[in-house]
């Protein structure tokens, strides 16, 4: 441990994460970015929504056909729509 490398915000016991001229990356050392990180990954990861067509397989093939000649992904023109959606019902 280099004496004059400043000490992680976090946990206060490892050197921070240095660049390779010396300055400070983000102030946490990689043991607590590292938790940090995971952390965020499970947040992103439980936010995930699974929609089932079954009974609507004409609705996912209008998403699909509206993907494709918006070049946008499946998952992005379902975002879209609904957000679209939801910005016309509050202005109403």
């Amino acid at each position: 441990m280099n004496p004059t490398s400043p000490v992680c915000r976090e946990c206060g016991k490892e050197p921070t994460m240095l660049r390779g001229d010396g300055r400070v990356v983000n102030g946490r050392c990689n043991a607590c970015m590292g938790r940090l990180l995971r952390a965020g990954k499970s947040r992103i990861l439980n936010s995930a929504v699974r929609i089932r067509f079954l009974e609507e397989p004409d609705l996912l093939e209008q998403l699909r056909h509206l993907a494709r000649s918006e070049y946008r992904t499946l998952e992005a023109q379902i975002l879209y729509t609904l957000r679209k959606g939801l910005e016309e019902d509050s202005t109403e």
